[in-house]
């Protein structure tokens, strides 16, 4: 049997397919690992949309990582958070990013 490979876009509507068919069964769907979720560039403000508050307070939230941030090239006053600022914040403060 040869073995297909998917594109992302196509592995991404495979998943909703399947969170979709979870939802109609009525059955939890599996939790995806840390390593399916795509980690992309984001902005303080997209980050603070997803965790349902200000930019204000999520800069307030993330006061605590500053050291880890500032070694990733992140300052306070940095607007585009690199790809593995993304995924530190988003494990730290439990931030769910939507599947693309």
């Amino acid at each position: 049997m040869k073995a297909t490979t998917l594109t992302s876009e196509q592995l991404s509507e495979l998943r909703q397919h399947l969170l979709s068919i979870h939802a109609i069964l009525g059955i939890p769907s599996p939790v995806l690992s840390a390593s399916s979720v795509n980690y992309t560039s984001k902005t303080k403000s997209e980050l603070a949309d997803l965790a349902g508050t200000t930019t204000r307070t999520f800069s307030k939230w993330i006061r605590p990582f500053r050291d880890e941030l500032r070694q990733m090239g992140v300052t306070d006053r940095t607007k585009l958070l690199p790809p593995h600022a993304v995924r530190l914040v988003c494990e730290r403060l439990d931030i769910e990013l939507p599947i693309e």
